[in-house]
């Protein structure tokens, strides 16, 4: 009825592995989208007069 417990535990440490690679490629996109808006709102900052 229930599978070999070899193929469970691949299994798992696959899916582990996964989520893990998802997450971290989730935390990549994220910090990059931070900081292109940083680096927008500095050029617009660069770019604007200081004094109106």
């Amino acid at each position: 009825m229930y599978p070999p417990s070899r193929k469970t535990e691949a299994y798992r440490w696959a899916m582990g592995w996964a989520m893990l690679a998802c997450a971290l490629a989730w935390g990549v996109v994220e910090f990059l989208a931070l900081q292109r808006a940083r680096w927008q709102l500095w050029r617009e900052r660069l770019h604007t007069p200081a004094h109106h």
